[in-house]
């Protein structure tokens, strides 16, 4: 495994998408579940390596996700987001050059099409500007 997938959720409707989407990433992942009050623990269960909580802070959570994280690359997630099965390995390619990466749609600038344009405008609009966290 290269990356860490620290998944933050509190009952969204959409945390099966979501770990579904985490699972079947073209690298190997592990991913760990921060759970709240309402999180469906029995399905966090069925496709993450450890699932944590319940814990009622968002940022509590995450941090704790961090803080079990065996991996040196951690990418934040969230339940109500379903990702693109590419989405940790442009992560991972991004980490290895710069110290953060930020939040929303990773694509690389090698893509072709549509792809490697909104990666390319990303990366032109998004210079400074500190989006999430680094470690």
């Amino acid at each position: 495994m290269k990356v860490s997938v620290v998944l933050v959720d509190n009952g969204e409707p959409s945390l099966a998408n979501s770990l579904e989407s985490l699972a079947n990433q073209s690298i190997s992942t592990e991913i760990i579940v921060c759970g709240g009050p309402k999180t469906d623990y029995k399905l966090a269960e069925e496709y993450a390596d450890r699932v944590l909580g319940p814990i009622n802070c968002i940022r509590d959570a995450r941090i704790a996700g961090i803080l079990e994280a065996k991996n040196d690359y951690i990418v934040s997630a969230d339940s109500d987001t379903t990702y693109n099965h590419q989405y940790c390995e442009y992560a991972y390619e991004d980490l290895q050059h710069l110290p953060s990466v930020k939040a929303g749609t990773i694509l690389p600038l090698k893509a072709e099409g549509l792809e490697g344009w909104i990666g390319l405008a990303e990366s032109i609009l998004s210079v400074g500007i500190p989006y999430e966290f680094s470690l």
